[in-house]
């Protein structure tokens, strides 16, 4: 049987007396750091899923209701507001952040007698892992020191940690704030030897509590064990146990409920439909009729089960050596995976672990990483990855990484930078700006910006806004709530580097480079034969009484069409107008509405004015390698006209096929210099076959 979940007891003990109205710094009083304190708390515990146990204890309360008081009196003041213990819920949440100040204090050390006794009886017959009692208070009151000895001793019966939070007891003068009463230094002295006295206790300010309690986070999962067989021969098996170091958090799970009674849940129910065109009517498809299919082009592949049934089969789970390289032929570029896994010897196996180490060991020396398939449940995909050894002075384990297979790689072109020439000067402002931006932070080699300290602040943003929604459903969400602050540059960094950055602007001054324009080909009556020589767009289109803007020109094409202007002269006007649209026009959404509006105008009526312009708009995306753009042709089919939808045209089916496809350039006439690291041109020209 599974141990027990370990949950804890907190009891948060809230000074709302009248001496909390003083201000902590010079924006918030007491009172307000407390419940922004309390509030965090309880907020992570929510988001967590945590199964810990909360109780809400106020003091300097109008109201007194405590067991104590009703057994023995006294113990004025001290309001047990949580009957009994439960784990964090949004009313709780919503009642803190309404709590105000009261017109009278309370003594503190009957609020911690208080608390202690509320944990003693509420966790009566029932085992928690921990005790603790989180007090937030400036101890600005009266209170009786000769209970010093009865806390301490309640505290340690129980084993109850004891958490201070409140001013900073070692606040220097001219500190923003309301200056310390002596009263108030009085009872830090005292509650700072109460933590001294209780074992596990800490005493911190609200800033230094606030820091900590910054970011919410989600339900901590315990790390499971991935644990199969790492096969590194036929004979050599070693029994591995791999647990996730690095994961991808999923994002926050929305759930579909009913609005009046959340607990019914939604039934959500799919459907297949098909459009029948003779009734111009959707109809749904019974489940049984339809079957799985991949679809190229126009054409549907079905894959049914019995073909699945014959589908790739990894084999079973397990991790296999498929050999040893050098960590040099292992760049970093490659290492894309969203999991990262720490691979040891199955715990409690003390031949896997010696096994296991002389292989570590034996790729450290050789400065080596294996390379591994693995496979994570049986015939499931399977994945190629890289082990790299790691040995410290207390432990030694593989961390794999998952490597790209050839598909997944993109092999870059970028102008060569050998003929760059920067001087001395430009070259010292960059190493100036490297060293400026240094984040190591002192002596001690401590980082300003540590990375397993930042929180996704996409994560932690939308986590506030359903706090807020939570506690005020009909407020609009406040743009405070943001927390992309977090993954901006320092502002210490900031500083440093400005006067280099001004330098840096002065020695590589930037200068707008317009566009070269493109000239086109005018064309003549005779649709098949172009005019000699070249004009530019501007000047073919004067010699044309109609014009299109290009801004719109699907609209005013069809429009023009419409008004039953000259076809050769709308057509011709809008073939300009589209080539001019692919060479100077990033908005490729404008050029396929373009495209398609003269497409089906021509299939019917010009189909050689749409061939000759998508002939003359794929020369100029493949010299400009404007693929994106193709692309989107290709998708939206607008390549050439054939025969089966003109009946005049002499383009065959394989022709129009052939026709999307872009011919590669050499790399050698570009001037690039590639990123692939290939062993020859028989393996490029394998490749390009």
């Amino acid at each position: 049987m599974g141990s027990r979940k370990e949950k804890e007891v907190i009891a948060m003990l809230l000074d709302i007396g009248r001496n909390m109205k003083k201000l902590y710094d010079s924006q918030k009083t007491y009172l307000e750091s407390s419940k922004e304190c309390i509030s965090r708390i309880v907020e992570r515990k929510l988001f967590s899923e945590s199964v810990d146990e909360l109780a809400l204890i106020v003091f300097g309360s109008e109201k007194t209701n405590n067991r104590l008081a009703s057994q023995n009196g006294g113990y004025e003041n001290i309001d047990v507001l949580s009957a009994h213990l439960s784990v964090a819920s949004w009313d709780l949440l919503k009642y803190v952040k309404d709590l105000e100040t009261s017109s009278v204090t309370a003594d503190w050390m009957d609020a911690l007698l208080v608390a202690a006794d509320y944990i003693k009886n509420e966790t009566e017959n029932r085992v928690f892992s921990k005790y603790k009692i989180v007090v937030f208070s400036n101890f600005d009151s009266v209170v009786d020191e000769f209970k010093f000895e009865s806390v301490i001793q309640a505290l340690n019966d129980k084993t109850i940690e004891l958490v201070v939070i409140g001013p900073d007891v070692q606040q220097e003068e001219n500190t923003p704030g309301e200056q310390k009463s002596e009263s108030q230094v009085d009872g830090e002295i005292l509650i700072s030897n109460v933590v001294d006295k209780v074992e596990g206790s800490l005493i911190c300010s609200f800033s230094d509590a606030l820091g900590e309690l910054m970011h919410v986070q989600r339900r901590s999962v315990k790390p499971t064990p991935w644990n199969a067989l790492f096969t590194i021969s036929s004979k050599i098996k070693i029994p591995i146990s791999a647990f996730k170091k690095t994961d991808d958090i999923k994002p926050m799970k929305w759930t579909s409920k009913a609005v009046d009674d959340p607990n019914a849940g939604v039934i959500r129910e799919r459907a297949h439909m098909k459009y029948d065109k003779q009734n111009d009517v959707e109809v749904e498809v019974p489940q049984e009729e339809t079957v799985r299919g991949f679809l190229f082009g126009s054409t549907v592949i079905p894959f049914g089960e019995s073909e699945e049934s014959m589908g790739y089969k990894s084999g079973p789970k397990g991790l296999y050596l498929i050999g040893c390289t050098s960590q040099q032929r292992v760049p970093l570029h490659l290492l894309t995976s969203k999991y990262c896994y720490i691979v040891v010897a199955k715990l409690g196996d003390d031949v896997a672990n010696k096994a296991l180490n002389a292989f570590i060991e034996g790729l450290k020396e050789q400065g080596s990483v294996g390379i591994a398939r693995r496979v994570y449940s049986e015939n499931s995909s399977a994945a190629v990855g890289a082990l790299f050894p790691v040995i410290t002075e207390e432990h030694r384990y593989l961390v794999y990484s998952e490597l790209p297979f050839a598909e997944d790689e993109h092999i870059f072109k970028f102008h060569s930078l050998s003929n760059v020439d920067l001087s001395e000067e430009q070259l010292r402002a960059v190493d100036d700006l490297i060293d400026g931006m240094d984040l190591d932070e002192t002596e001690e080699h401590s980082e300003l910006y540590e990375l397993t300290s930042i929180y996704d602040p996409r994560e932690q943003h939308v986590l506030r806004c359903i706090t807020e929604k939570a506690i005020h459903p009909d407020r609009p969400l406040d743009d405070d709530l943001s927390s992309a602050d977090v993954i901006k540059p320092l502002p210490q960094i900031i500083k440093v580097v400005e006067p280099t950055l001004k330098r840096i602007k002065d020695l590589f001054p930037l200068q707008l480079v317009e566009p070269k324009k493109k000239k086109f080909k005018n064309f003549s009556s005779d649709d098949s034969k172009p005019l000699n020589g070249d004009v530019k767009p501007d000047v073919a289109s004067s010699s044309s009484a109609i014009k299109i803007d290009p801004d719109n020109a699907a609209e005013e094409f069809t429009a023009l069409l419409n008004e039953n202007k000259p076809l050769r002269e709308v057509n011709e006007q809008m073939q300009i107008i589209i080539e001019k649209l692919v060479s100077n026009s990033n908005d490729n959404g404008q050029i396929i509405k373009a495209l398609k509006a003269f497409r089906d105008s021509c299939i019917s009526k010009d189909f050689k004015s749409y061939n000759e312009c998508i002939t003359n708009v794929k020369n100029i995306v493949v010299e400009n390698e404007n693929s994106a753009l193709w692309e989107l042709i290709e998708k939206e089919t607008l390549g050439l006209i054939p025969k089966s939808e003109a009946d005049s045209s002499d383009v065959t089916t394989e022709a129009a096929e052939e026709f999307m496809r872009i011919p590669s350039k050499e790399t050698d006439s570009l001037g690039y210099g590639s990123l692939d690291t290939g062993t020859g041109s028989t393996m490029d020209l394998l490749d390009e076959l």
